[in-house]
């Protein structure tokens, strides 16, 4: 696997970790329904591991969590965009980090153990 940040090599999957941005009660258009994820952290793997995944929006109010990844930035632009309570967009800003396990970040952020 290939780092885009640095074009190194991962090695393993445990040394290779997407990170994120993430807005709070915000959605955009043009998301398309993934069924399947149990979690939040189920979802943001489904965009991490899908070719031109960029964006997903989570709604995590519900159970399983609404999972729409978003596959084209031009839906991500602010005349795109709206309040939506209830809502999490995440947004892949790093396809591959090779951030130590544990290592915080402010934004934007890795996943370490549950959610």
């Amino acid at each position: 696997m290939m780092c885009e940040s640095t074009g190194s090599m991962a090695t393993s999957p445990s040394n290779c970790r997407p990170q994120w941005s993430v807005t709070v009660d915000q959605s955009s258009v043009g998301a398309i329904p993934h069924i399947g994820p149990e979690s939040v952290r189920d979802c943001l793997k489904h965009c991490a591991e899908t070719s031109g995944c960029i964006a997903v929006d989570v709604q995590i109010n519900a159970f399983p969590p609404g999972c729409f990844p978003h596959l084209n930035d031009s839906y991500l632009t602010p005349s795109n965009t709206y309040y939506l309570p209830g809502t999490n967009q995440y947004r892949l800003t790093n396809r591959c980090s090779t951030l130590p396990a544990g290592a915080y970040e402010k934004t934007p952020f890795t996943l370490s153990g549950d959610m």
